[in-house]
């Protein structure tokens, strides 16, 4: 029964459920791709450190410039 206290058919109440199970679907496919770009992301990120510290090593190794 609906909040209104109608009643729902099995066909509806299939419906329904076939809604909810595609939208569910759907959140969990757009939180994967969320998740595969925050790695992504994070995999840059340590990328950029390890080439900003290589740099400054090598600025270091050179010495001072004149």
């Amino acid at each position: 029964m609906k909040d209104s206290g109608e009643g729902i058919t099995p066909k509806a109440w299939q419906r329904e459920i076939d809604q909810l199970a595609a939208g569910k679907q759907t959140d969990t496919l757009a939180m994967k791709s969320m998740r595969e770009n925050l790695k992504a992301v994070e995999r840059l990120r340590k990328t950029a450190g390890q080439l900003s510290r290589q740099e400054m090593d090598k600025s270091h190794d050179r010495g001072p410039e004149r």
